[in-house]
């Protein structure tokens, strides 16, 4: 799932981004740190790439969830 909000104005250390990320990922259950670093150099690579964002200014959120609903019942 994946969900994009446009003209939202992002700052890092008191300097306006003039293009950002902040990207939340929930993963169902839960990751190596060697996994997540994997993924988010390959998040900041397609970020970078497809919307010309350096990564320097992409920021990645990561929260594991051992709870998760769909479609009227839970994993």
């Amino acid at each position: 799932m994946v969900g994009f909000e446009e003209n939202q104005t992002l700052y890092f250390k008191g300097r306006r981004l003039q293009y950002g990320a902040f990207v939340e990922v929930k993963i169902f259950g839960g990751a190596t740190k060697d996994a997540l670093n994997k993924f988010t150099k390959a998040l900041c690579a397609l970020y970078a790439k497809e919307l010309s964002i350096n990564p320097d200014c992409i920021y990645v959120k990561y929260e594991e969830v051992n709870n998760w609903g769909w479609n009227g019942a839970n994993f």
